[in-house]
């Protein structure tokens, strides 16, 4: 979540993604523990909303339905069922038949599911591809 404008650092160790970071009066990551502890004590789905800004400042807004994430187990592997609003920019960007993130564990720069290095070169944690 951010509040105040300013981007946060993504670039967190596993713990920190698993805990939690930021400041909740300002930006923060809620932390997977506290997010799986509201999925799992829901029966409705949940819907995840992403705002993205490339380096040309265009922004990127699409939703998926239906979210939930596995336990550290499973490196919190993310899941959904359905695509819903995607911003016009969005549309020819990312492919939703084949969205990548869908049944991904997720990594950190401490922590690469894959060993792809794709946490690090990114300098954020994610639900990457192998």
């Amino acid at each position: 979540r951010r509040l105040d404008g300013r981007p946060e650092n993504f670039n967190r160790s596993w713990e920190e993604y698993k805990k939690g970071f930021g400041h909740t009066d300002s930006n923060f990551w809620l932390g997977f523990d506290k997010v799986k502890h509201i999925l799992n004590n829901d029966g409705n789905g949940f819907q995840l909303d992403f705002d993205m800004t490339d380096t040309n400042n265009d922004n990127c807004q699409y939703n998926v339905g239906n979210f939930n994430i596995g336990n550290e187990a499973s490196n919190f592997t993310g899941t959904f069922t359905a695509v819903g609003h995607c911003s016009k920019w969005c549309e020819g960007s990312i492919d939703f038949n084949n969205f990548r993130t869908n049944g991904k564990p997720f990594s950190t720069f401490d922590h690469d599911s894959y060993g792809n290095g794709c946490p690090a070169a990114q300098a954020s944690g994610w639900w990457f591809g192998n």
